[in-house]
């Protein structure tokens, strides 16, 4: 009986390795980020989430050598690599079953960005010039962040520790709904677009971290062209007391909003307008005083 069992073992475990062997990837065998990591084409790689990954090509590359580069990752596990007609707007690149590939922007630089979407979940991972790797990665000190780093490695920071923490990244960024502007939780994928396009502007943004070890990233609140753009790292504390809508309740205020000006403006058209309306709520929000257009102080 003991010998029966055995083999039983033993064929189980066979039967466990040719499936491992079978798969696109093999055991032992390095992700897909791992690899975009350690390719030579691609000048930083950025990790958004556990499924998605931006991949950034120098000026240099052109965009066909960018794709030539996923093709060789792709069909190194025998994968064909191949154009799909299932995107609409732009072209976009399968790899059998593995991932797909797009064209996200080109940079003024001249730089591509490309969005990888993994059917498997991926390890934090990344390469950029200037954040740390995830083993020397630290926690900076309490006040403002001392560095120079881009708006996108501003986000690999906050996203790379908060992962580090065991916590949950949470991006709070400022979307338009029509003419409203709210300040809105958003996804990571998101909040990575937003950092790539739009994080330059004056308006506030925070990158927090929820858990147990949580902290928060703040970008000052500011509308002058004088005033130096800062960011303030808050150790032990979360979004706790900023005034945000998470994206499923922004339809809702918008509509309470509309609803809100128009009936202020009927009773008081002079009263409230909606550079004041904003102020006010930033103000609430505690980054600081804010001086609308004409001079008054929040």
């Amino acid at each position: 009986m003991k010998k029966f069992s055995v083999i039983l073992i033993a064929a189980a475990l066979s039967l466990f390795s040719t499936l491992l062997l079978a798969g696109s990837v093999r055991a032992g065998e390095p992700s897909l980020r791992e690899k975009l990591i350690d390719s030579k084409v691609f000048s930083a790689v950025y990790a958004i989430d556990d499924y998605l990954t931006v991949a950034e090509a120098p000026g240099s590359t052109d965009e066909a050598s960018a794709y030539e580069g996923f093709k060789t990752l792709c069909t190194g596990n025998g994968a064909l690599f191949e154009r799909s007609n299932e995107e609409k707007n732009g072209e976009i690149y399968r790899c059998a079953s593995s991932f797909t590939v797009s064209s996200a922007r080109s940079a003024e630089d001249g730089s591509k960005s490309f969005l990888i979407k993994h059917s498997d979940r991926q390890p934090i991972g990344y390469r950029t010039p200037v954040v740390p790797s995830y083993a020397r990665l630290l926690a900076p000190t309490k006040g403002r962040l001392k560095g120079s780093y881009s708006n996108t490695e501003i986000y690999q920071y906050v996203y790379a520790l908060c992962k580090k923490e065991n916590g949950s990244p949470a991006f709070v960024v400022p979307k338009r709904y029509g003419k409203y502007v709210r300040l809105t939780k958003v996804a990571p994928a998101d909040a990575f677009d937003y950092f790539m396009t739009s994080a330059k502007k004056k308006d506030a943004w925070y990158a927090a971290c929820e858990g147990e070890k949580k902290f928060m990233l703040e970008k000052e609140y500011s509308y002058s062209e004088k005033d130096r753009e800062s960011l303030i790292f808050h150790p032990n504390r979360g979004l706790e007391g900023i005034s945000f809508v998470s994206e499923e309740e922004a339809p809702s205020y918008k509509s309470k909003l509309e609803a809100a000006m128009a009936e202020e403006a009927m009773n008081d058209p002079d009263k409230i307008d909606l550079l004041d309306w904003m102020a006010v709520e930033v103000a609430y929000a505690k980054t600081g005083y804010v001086k609308t257009p004409d001079g008054r102080k929040y």
